[in-house]
């Protein structure tokens, strides 16, 4: 089964691989992207003398799906993102507790971003050959900015809070991204995000992030390499 939320369009061409468990995946200008099978791992969590098994998935099941709209409902309402969007979802088995702890919210990365040309504008060229630039100007930003990838929300369970699943969502982002994620046949290369609220809680520096002027990036694959090069604004630097 594809997942609802599965990085794949009208028009991408499919490729199948594997001989005993088949693979499906999107050919990319740089790549391929794994839409099935679809994304899941386990992961645990402290829960004061427990060990709580947790599974981080993307989404397949009707009760993976009330799950996650009844959190979005309370924290959200009715906004809705525009563009491309994944989300992957905290589960549970704990008869005790709620199914769904958790989320984290992908979506394709504005156009127009401040810190992110700040940290790319520097002569860059990836090893497929694909995008290449010497500054990060409006001819780059058009041709390249579906290479990063935006994390539009994390949203956590109130009982659930203060127990590290906002890194464990956020390390996950990161590893989706690397592999199940494409945006116009275009593998990312970075994961980005920008809220008010990273100043006080640096949730996404514990994934490996760095926190920009306005914002955090961290980059997926081997164009990592250009943050040592370019640096930060601010004077920080990438992990």
């Amino acid at each position: 089964m594809v997942p609802r939320f599965a990085c794949v369009t009208e028009g991408d061409t499919l490729e199948v691989r594997g001989k005993n468990r088949i693979g499906l995946h999107v050919q990319c200008k740089n790549g391929l992207t794994q839409i099935f099978p679809a994304y899941k791992r386990r992961d645990r969590i402290g829960l004061g003398a427990r060990s709580l098994p947790i599974i981080v998935k993307e989404i397949t099941e009707p009760e993976e799906l009330d799950g996650y709209l009844s959190l979005a409902a309370f924290h959200y309402r009715s906004e809705q993102l525009a563009g491309r969007r994944a989300v992957l979802a905290v589960l549970s088995q704990d008869p005790l507790g709620p199914r769904v702890l958790g989320y984290i919210e992908l979506s394709t990365s504005l156009f127009m971003n401040k810190a992110r040309k700040s940290i790319l504008d520097a002569p860059f060229q990836d090893a497929v050959g694909f995008a290449t630039w010497k500054r990060w100007d409006m001819s780059a930003a058009k041709r390249f900015t579906n290479l990063s990838v935006r994390i539009a929300r994390c949203v956590v369970h109130p009982e659930y809070r203060g127990l590290g699943l906002g890194r464990i969502l956020c390390d996950h982002a990161l590893k989706f991204t690397r592999s199940h994620w494409q945006a116009g046949r275009v593998k990312p290369y970075f994961l980005e995000i920008t809220a008010d609220m990273l100043k006080f809680v640096p949730f996404v520096e514990a994934a490996g992030m760095s926190y920009t002027r306005r914002g955090a990036v961290r980059g997926v694959g081997t164009s990592a390499r250009l943050a040592r090069q370019s640096g930060d604004a601010d004077g920080g630097g990438w992990r």
